[in-house]
């Protein structure tokens, strides 16, 4: 039988279920006179509802009337005791006579009663309760409002209480507190009030004779209110309520008939629905008999399907023979497994023989068995795929490396069937293990390479360390002019030595793999002016002008490998230098790119010296290559110093190039990307300390390198001691902590045997009594990245050989302050060489001037962006309080600011009576004065120098490195600013 079932009005309805419409007709007519008996019952209903709304709303407008007439009562009984209590206090008031205001009968008896003022008015004597009475006949004549003062023991008739007011007096002396009732005086409405009054002690002068004490009942005042209109105002506010509450229960009546004309509406549409579902029946039928011929064709069409489909299966056997990859297949519900013809082959099993899941899973090798039994659960519980390689071993005991896949068909959150293939990669797991063995052995051979070039870079430094460290030393003793030449011809042939073999040594860790870059912050403008310095006397040598220029839009505080930047720029300056024998070298920086975290910044050096000829410039860039070999002969070099530019260009996300014309000079440049340093990041804060007279340990097992160091630490006036092994090290430090004199800093070389200088340092840091011991590594064998590695280990500084003795000096006083300065380990970063030279600019304080919030945010974003720190107040009297208390370097000082300007001032920092610390301090004008004389006024006024606003970044670089004093490294024995002193 075939079932089939329609989606009529909203509801599943069988076909054997249709004849039952005659009767849901019916029933849909009885619903309509129900319909009416509804319609009344709600009617009545509503009727009710509304009738006990307006009841109660009739019912609470009388009461508030009633409340409010009362109130006015009650108001009224206070203002006739107010009034009676005030004119009892005063015992009575004086008032002229008048007619209506005749002499007081009532106070004959007393003898100033009647009195005549000096001006000849005649005044008489009101009692209170004359007063009062006075009070309410006016306020009954005006509002209506009737007031009567009465007692049980009254002195006149007109004080004699009615029947309402004596039955009131009564319950007062019986302790009721109030009275109030409605009724008629003289046939009108009235709302009659009383309340009792007491007696005070000021009434007992006039009542005290008739026996009353304080706090008696001695009478009361009754208020009578007209009610008539609050009456009214009752009607009114009733009919408004019965017109609302009509109203109300109409609409109620018009929605109900418009609720039942729908209904009536939707029955009426159900009849419809009733007949297009009988007809809907009579299709249906005739669908059937249309659908069972179809039935017939799909059966003949199912069997050439099936037909078809073993001819795809012998197809898919065939292709599986020749891709070598096998189909399976598993039924969840039978477990009943079928395998293609490649899957039997691959197993080696006859492909009669019938197999269980079990079965298949036991041809996985016995190690890989629970992978693959896990990967199966997951597919058949949470219907996840697997694609995983393992090992098989197959009917023959062949041992074979195949890679399964399987995929999980589910219906309704249940797996019903797993699908998937293995292939033979056998041949391939062999090729791949050929080729790791291969690259294991070309990583060794790396290795090897690495290890060379590090005991290359330590036996070449170790031995070029001694020849400067010495030359050093000879410099700094008295030699004549000849002898003088002599050392300093030493020293520049050192230096170019090393320049060489680093770069040989760079072209080899290239040729290795080995080069890599150190992440670090840094200043760009502080090593950019390190590279200046350390190119000018070669500049000056040749007469050539050495120009740097940096855009101020290129940021100071980066994040990359400075070492590395200054390579590839000493290579280029170098270069132009060589080359050019006469007009300039320009070092120019600019930003080329930029992104909230990185920046693109582009690098060149130009000349004008002999240039480049076209067909020369394509072998620049390649190993042991000039442009001839004439130009090798006279100029000299290896010719590696552009290929590891290039190198290194590109390893910082950059490019290089040139631009050159033969006799018109050169431009080489390159571009890095840099990383932005965040801005929350803390400063170094370290202040620097003498070490005369402290104990610093020397750890080194060559002992050239120890000779000099003990004779710079004598310069110094520093106590020390040399050891050569680590083992006595550890032995020295013991013994100086029981001696009660400790070592403060121990300056250890890397390279020694039996004990490294990482495993001396480890060790010192373990021992709880040598542990504040400050170490400071010198090594030969630098590799990028370590300097993060010995500062986890609690390192201090980390500095490469060979150490400049400058750098040396500043570096252990760098120590000693972080030591005195009682900061944590941890707390700062490492000192490096590169962080020494960003040092000096850091200390550099600058105090700005200005009143302007928005001028100073653009003068501290500027400084700040040339890499200085700048403190900022708003006027003249602020900055003479800070420079009493701050030695600053510079200020740059705005000259018309409120409270003191610039001019008064600069006329107080000049003042040798003045409490500012430096009379002399470099003071920078920053005005808007720029007409004529404005300059000289400045200069007058005491200061150093002038700049006009707007002021623009290039002309503010050049002012500070004009006025801001430099500060070298002064030894005790040697003059500042000796540019003899490496």
């Amino acid at each position: 039988m075939v079932s089939f079932s329609k989606v009529i009005p909203g509801k599943l309805i069988h076909p054997k279920t249709l004849g039952q419409c005659k009767i849901f007709r019916n029933k849909f007519k009885c619903r309509s006179s129900f319909l009416k008996n509804y319609a009344w019952a709600f009617i009545i209903g509503w009727t009710v509802i509304i009738g006990g709304f307006l009841l109660y709303g009739i019912s609470h407008i009388r009461t508030v009337q009633g409340d409010m007439v009362k109130n006015e009562a009650r108001a009224n009984f206070s203002k006739d005791q107010a009034l009676r209590f005030w004119s009892t206090m005063h015992g009575g008031v004086y008032v002229p006579v008048t007619d209506e205001t005749p002499v007081n009968p009532y106070l004959s008896h007393v003898k100033e009663r009647d009195i005549e003022t000096p001006g000849g008015k005649r005044l008489t004597l009101m009692n209170p309760a004359y007063m009062l009475r006075q009070v309410m006949e006016k306020y009954e004549s005006l509002y209506g409002v009737r007031g009567h003062i009465t007692s049980l023991r009254y002195f006149r008739s007109e004080t004699a209480p009615d029947e309402w007011e004596r039955s009131a007096l009564k319950k007062f002396e019986a302790g009721v507190k109030e009275i109030s009732e409605s009724t008629e005086i003289n046939g009108v409405p009235y709302f009659r009030y009383m309340s009792p009054m007491t007696t005070k002690k000021a009434c007992l002068q006039c009542h005290g004779h008739q026996g009353y004490q304080v706090g008696d009942v001695r009478g009361g005042v009754s208020v009578s209110v007209p009610l008539g209109p609050y009456l009214a105002r009752q009607d009114r506010q009733t009919l408004i309520l019965i017109i609302s509450m009509g109203l109300l229960w109409w609409i109620g009546f018009l929605g109900l008939s418009w609720a039942i004309r729908e209904v009536k509406h939707r029955l009426q549409e159900q009849d419809r629905a009733e007949a297009e579902l009988q007809s809907a029946y009579d299709k249906m039928e005739r669908r059937v008999r249309e659908r069972t011929s179809d039935l017939i064709h799909e059966i003949e069409e199912r069997k050439r399907a099936e037909e078809a489909l073993e001819n795809s299966e012998t197809f898919l056997n065939a292709t599986g023979r020749v891709a070598k990859v096998g189909g399976w297949e598993v039924d969840m519900d039978t477990l009943d497994v079928r395998w293609t013809e490649e899957t039997y082959r691959i197993n080696q099993v006859p492909m009669t023989r019938k197999l269980s899941l079990a079965e298949m899973i036991n041809f996985i090798h016995p190690e890989d068995r629970p992978q693959i039994k896990r990967a199966l659960q997951r597919a058949r519980d949470h219907g996840e795929p697997y694609d995983m390689e393992v090992r098989r071993i197959t009917a023959g005991g062949t041992l074979l490396w195949t890679h399964n896949i399987c995929k999980p068909y589910v219906v309704d959150g249940k797996t019903v069937k797993l699908t998937g293939a293995i292939q033979d990669i056998t041949d391939r797991k062999m090729a791949a293990d050929a080729l790791r063995e291969a690259k294991e052995a070309a990583e060794a051979a790396n290795c090897a390479k690495g290890e060379f070039l590090a005991n290359m870079s330590h036996e070449i430094r170790t031995p070029m360390n001694g020849v400067i460290g010495m030359t050093s030393l000879l410099l700094d003793t008295d030699l004549n002019t000849v002898q003088r030449e002599f050392a300093e011809t030493i020293r520049s042939s050192s230096d170019s030595l090393l320049s060489i073999i680093n770069h040989i040594l760079d072209f080899s860790k290239i040729k290795s793999g080995k080069l890599d870059l150190e992440i670090i912050d840094f200043d760009l403008r502080v090593t950019m002016e390190e590279i200046t310095d350390l190119v000018a006397l070669k500049a000056q040598d040749k007469g050539l002008e050495l120009v740097n220029m940096i855009e101020h839009e290129v940021p100071s505080h980066l994040l990359g490998d400075p070492g590395r930047l200054r390579q590839i720029l000493i290579n280029l300056v170098d270069n132009a230098i060589k080359f050019t024998d006469e007009g300039e070298v320009l070092l120019g920086v600019s930003l080329e790119d930029e992104s909230p975290t990185q920046v693109t910044v582009r690098f060149s050096v130009s000349d004008t010296g002999i240039g480049i000829p076209q067909n020369g410039m394509e072998r620049l860039f390649k190993s042991f290559s000039q442009v001839d070999s004439s130009t090798t002969r006279r100029f000299g070099g290896t010719g590696l110093g552009l290929t590891i530019s290039k190198q290194l260009a590109e390893m910082m996300g950059g490019r290089i190039g040139v631009e050159s014309a033969e006799g018109n000079g050169s431009t080489f440049w390159f571009t890095a990307v840099l990383e932005k340093q965040a801005e929350s990041k803390s400063e170094r804060k370290i202040v620097p300390e003498d070490i005369r007279n402290k104990r610093i340990l020397i750890v080194d097992d060559n002992a050239t390198n120890r000779f000099i160091l003990r004779e710079q630490l004598k310069q110094w006036e520093c106590r020390n001691a040399e050891v050569s092994s680590g083992t006595e090290a550890l032995a020295a430090l013991a013994r100086s902590h029981v001696d009660k004199d400790p070592f403060e800093i121990a300056v250890i070389d890397m390279q020694m045997p039996e004990m490294d200088g990482e495993t001396l340092g480890k060790k010192i840091k373990d021992d709880p009594d040598l542990k504040d011991t400050r170490l400071v590594l010198m090594t030969s064998m630098g590799e990028r990245g370590e300097a993060k590695r010995f500062e986890e280990i609690g390192f201090a500084a980390y500095l490469t050989k060979p150490v400049k003795k400058s750098h040396l000096y500043e570096c252990l006083t760098m120590v000693r302050g972080v030591k005195n300065n009682a900061l944590g380990e941890g707390s700062i970063p490492i000192i490096t060489r590169h962080s020494l030279a960003e040092d000096q600019k850091c200390k550099v304080r600058i105090l700005l001037a200005e009143d302007n919030i928005i001028n100073q945010k653009v003068a501290l974003n500027m400084l700040k962006n040339l890499g200085y720190r700048a403190e900022a107040v708003a006027n003249g009297k602020e900055a003479l309080k800070a420079l009493e208390m701050i030695p600053y370097d510079i200020v740059l000082m705005d000259c018309q600011m409120t409270e003191m300007n610039g001019y008064e001032a600069t006329g107080e920092i000049r003042n040798p009576t003045s409490k500012v610390l430096n009379h002399r301090v470099p003071v920078v004008a920053m005005t808007a004065n720029a007409m004529n004389g404005d300059r000289e006024k400045c200069l007058n006024a005491g200061m150093d120098d002038y700049l006009s606003k707007p002021v623009k970044p290039q002309e503010l670089s050049k002012m500070l490195e004009k006025w801001i004093p430099k500060q070298p490294v002064c030894y005790l024995d040697e003059t500042p600013g000796d540019p003899n002193v490496p």
